[in-house]
């Protein structure tokens, strides 16, 4: 008889930490989308995310250190946006500058969703019981799933801007997948040297460096929000 407990476990502790970071940034969005397209995206999100993360399940063993953390952080922000792509990008509630951060996000976290289900699942087979995985999912919380949606906004924003410079729309949008890369590979490699710290002091130090970077990512998303509220409307943005 299968034990669906672990796998309820999983999809329960996994969707909640996204689920709360999605509430958190659709209050930033004034005239707010349908909860069935928000659904539609996020669910996107997760089977994009499906797919890709079991294509870098058996890449990751045949890549250099070098390529094990550009080649994840680049595919992972390209799944992100063709979730956004195949889900909402045709959509016509796609009418606002402020609507492709909010849809990004939304496929964002659907993906993260996913991401902490697989992992918390792993982690109840290696350690079973409630608390390892509830740990693991706060943990990702603050890290992970943050993260994931940061990046993605800062891309959506990018986005929305390409359409206000469309001779440069191209570079503007390459720019934007270039510097959401860059940052998810800098929070990677953070989080490898916490991992690997072994002593007190630097650990604290990386963790402060990595409270840093995920702060300061916020405050310009806040910032790159607040721009976006200010640019006229554009009908059919997705044409």
């Amino acid at each position: 008889m299968v034990n669906y407990f672990p796998i309820i476990l999983a999809v329960f502790f996994g969707t909640i930490p996204a689920i709360l970071w999605l509430w958190f940034f659709l209050a930033e969005d004034k005239n707010p989308e349908s909860k069935k397209t928000i659904i539609e995206v996020f669910l996107y999100g997760m089977l994009f995310a499906l797919i890709t993360l079991y294509a870098l399940y058996f890449i990751k063993p045949y890549l250099a250190f070098f390529l094990l953390i550009i080649i994840p952080a680049f595919s992972e922000e390209i799944t992100k946006y063709l979730a956004f792509r195949f889900s909402a990008h045709k959509h016509h509630e796609l009418d606002e500058p402020v609507d492709f951060m909010i849809y990004l996000i939304t496929a964002a976290l659907g993906f993260a969703a996913m991401e902490n289900i697989l992992m918390s699942f792993s982690s109840f087979l290696i350690n079973p019981g409630i608390m390892p995985m509830f740990v693991l999912n706060i943990i990702r919380f603050m890290g992970a799933t943050f993260l994931h949606a940061l990046v993605s906004a800062i891309l959506g924003y990018f986005i929305a801007l390409s359409f206000y410079n469309l001779k440069n729309k191209i570079k503007t949008m390459i720019t934007g997948f270039v510097l959401a890369t860059f940052l998810h590979i800098l929070f990677n490699l953070t989080m490898i040297k916490i991992i690997q710290a072994t002593k007190l002091n630097v650990l604290i130090l990386y963790i402060f460096l990595l409270a840093i970077l995920m702060i300061g990512m916020l405050i310009f998303i806040f910032k790159c929000f607040k721009k976006l509220k200010k640019l006229k409307s554009i009908c059919q943005m997705n044409s």
